[in-house]
């Protein structure tokens, strides 16, 4: 039975890191009891599949024993970039019906044959359609090769693979604090950046309605910072960190504020087109706010940009928020840079669920 021990732990293992987070108690007194990071051994992971399990997983199994995390099963994710998720409407059948005829709907977008892909269904809620009930259905898919190899690198870190989860996914469960009423939310955008990509979610309450992935992340941004000072990528990436930390002086932060805000354009378009859908599908919905989580939330002015550009309040997401974090993780700055680790509390937070 998963959380037998009372421990529950989720894996991110991204493009340029892997984050992993512990929590332990009971719902909805959930507490953190450790968090690692450890760097992606290059051209190890690409496009969101692991291309060498074993040797992610030494790293990851490393950094496990490093944090004293000791739990063995486990809970992964894949992202965006292998995940196809499609919202579809179907005549009302039942259950064991449901998943059949999603094939057929779901088959028409895949990139590879239906054969090669593992997917679920998840009922949302039923709707009119011209006076007809249908059933609003959640299809998501990925290549069971890719999700193999995820579990193939939790082996090899010596974990029991529990379930291999979805980002997105992942990410609304982090934003949904322990003990708060689902039914509460509001309509919400998640923005998760990562080192290549970013992933956009739209959430109606707890409900996912939107998913897509777009290829921004913070390698873009060192990328154009590498351009403009005229150093490779290396020293943007250190000198980019400094500044995010405000480490260094205002000119230099305005200056990369500036290289942001001109490296957003993508984004920007593609949440704006997210937008436009909802409201169009749902009779004129608007979003209530934005939600940057992802190692690069705290790009300076990252969030003042993004706001201006699509007309929705934007804040950074803090995934630890109703979790009690001991004192020793505050002080090492893990509570700081806690939108990194979003997914991998959401994952674990699938475990304290039951999964």
């Amino acid at each position: 039975m998963l959380g037998r021990s009372g421990k529950y732990l989720g894996v991110d293992i991204g493009s340029a890191e892997i984050k992993a987070v512990e929590l332990a108690g009971d719902r909805p007194r959930l507490g953190v009891r450790a968090v690692v990071r450890a760097p992606v051994p290059l051209g190890t992971v690409r496009d969101g599949r692991i291309v060498d399990p074993v040797a992610v997983g030494r790293v990851l199994k490393d950094a496990l024993a490093r944090a004293g995390i000791r739990t063995r099963q486990a809970i992964a994710s894949v992202s965006g970039q292998i995940a196809l998720a499609r919202e579809m409407r179907l005549p009302v059948m039942p259950q064991d019906e449901l998943k059949e005829a999603a094939r057929y709907e779901v088959e028409q977008y895949l990139p590879y044959p239906i054969t090669e892909a593992t997917y679920d269904t998840f009922v949302l809620g039923e709707t009119k359609e011209d006076g007809v009930t249908k059933i609003e259905v959640l299809v998501v898919a990925a290549k069971t090769e890719a999700l193999a190899q995820h579990v193939e690198t939790l082996q090899a870190a010596g974990l029991e693979p529990v379930v291999i989860d979805v980002e997105p996914f992942a990410l609304a469960r982090a934003m949904l604090p322990p003990g708060e009423a689902e039914e509460a939310r509001h309509v919400e955008v998640y923005l998760h950046i990562g080192a290549t990509h970013t992933g956009i979610l739209l959430v109606d309450g707890s409900t996912p309605r939107v998913m897509r992935t777009v290829a921004f992340g913070g390698n873009l941004v060192t990328q154009h910072l590498a351009e403009q000072l005229h150093v490779d990528e290396g020293q943007a990436e250190a000198i980019k960190r400094q500044l995010s930390d405000g480490a260094e002086s205002a000119d230099g932060v305005r200056q990369l504020e500036e290289i942001v805000a001109d490296s957003l354009g993508d984004l920007t378009t593609e949440v704006r087109r997210s937008l436009d859908y909802y409201a169009g599908r749902y009779r004129g919905a608007a979003a209530d706010r934005a939600i940057v989580t992802g190692g690069g939330a705290h790009l300076p002015g990252l969030t003042q940009r993004l706001a201006m550009e699509i007309e929705v309040p934007v804040e950074v997401g803090d995934p630890f928020r109703g979790l009690s974090v001991p004192a020793d993780l505050l002080a090492n700055g893990a509570a700081h840079d806690a939108a990194a680790f979003a997914v991998a509390v959401g994952l674990a937070r699938r475990g304290a669920n039951g999964a």
